[in-house]
């Protein structure tokens, strides 16, 4: 091989391990009268999944604010889940998330994800959520798109 020939292939291999970057899954939520559980599919190499969210609740007076820090080293069957039971959502809420998430000793956050609890009765819930369309190495800003997603309510 020519010293041009081996320059080209170390740059184009330099360029295919950069240009990999893992792609969080979007974060499946359920919501519960007193609770919210946030889960991602498992797959190969997953050893951490980390999630923070910020409940915007709105009222005819004020906006108030809670923080919602979750992680979990363990998979739950064929899901990486965390549970927050203390959480209690109605319509006009919504929640401004990241997800954290390291595989094969790489750490890797999606930009900010935005949920918003529309309608006006408990038996469907409905979240608007924006999610990014990529995920990279930490901090990185992309481009996001929409997706509706109907939750049901779950009687106890």
């Amino acid at each position: 091989m020519s010293r041009s020939q081996i320059t080209l292939l170390v740059l184009l291999i330099t360029y295919a391990s950069y240009g990999y970057s893992y792609v969080i899954p979007t974060p499946e939520f359920v919501v519960f009268p007193n609770g919210l559980q946030i889960s991602i599919p498992d797959e190969e190499g997953i050893e951490i999944f980390y999630f923070h969210g910020r409940i915007q609740r709105k009222n005819q007076k004020l906006i108030q604010s809670d923080t919602i820090v979750l992680d979990t080293r363990d998979k739950t069957g064929d899901r990486w889940t965390v549970k927050e039971e203390n959480v209690h959502l109605r319509p006009g809420d919504s929640i401004n998330y990241w997800v954290f998430v390291r595989k094969n000793g790489v750490g890797y956050r999606n930009p900010t994800g935005y949920f918003e609890m529309t309608g006006s009765n408990y038996d469907l819930l409905y979240f608007r959520q924006i999610t990014p369309t990529s995920n990279a190495p930490m901090n990185v800003k992309h481009r996001r798109n929409t997706r509706h997603i109907m939750m049901i309510k779950i009687n106890l």
